[in-house]
């Protein structure tokens, strides 16, 4: 198989993998980058291949660089370089609802700027109380 078709095939599957290992679905992750399910699900079936854009923002949302979005390989990778790989987060993970991983990774999509005014905002509703 030619190296393209292979980095195709590998980038798919691992794409998978890491929504899978976050425990998100497709149609949770494809809401997170403001898409069609059937569009991401696409990437995963190596139909078709997200822009450069949307790789970056994928490897983002995983907490991952992008090198390790094509190159990953769960046999040789150590479980603590995938950060919802550790025990606790994973725990922590499994536990959320949806509504709360909705919320986490449209969190992940903010930019520094956004994030510190959502945080902030947060705060004053907890005031409210």
């Amino acid at each position: 198989m030619e190296y393209n078709k292979l980095a195709k095939v590998k980038f798919s599957e691992n794409l998978k993998s890491f929504r899978k290992a976050a425990g998100f679905t497709q149609q949770q992750f494809a809401d997170a980058l403001g898409m069609q399910r059937s569009t991401y699900a696409y990437y995963e079936t190596g139909k078709s291949e997200p822009n450069i854009e949307n790789t970056i923002l994928i490897a983002r949302l995983f907490s991952v660089t992008v090198d390790e979005l094509f190159n990953f390989d769960a046999s040789t990778l150590r479980e603590e370089k995938l950060p919802f790989n550790n025990p606790p987060i994973t725990e922590r993970v499994r536990g959320l609802s949806d509504e709360e991983k909705a919320l986490i990774l449209s969190y992940r999509h903010l930019d520094d700027d956004k994030r510190k005014k959502l945080l902030g905002e947060a705060e004053k509703l907890k005031l409210e109380k």
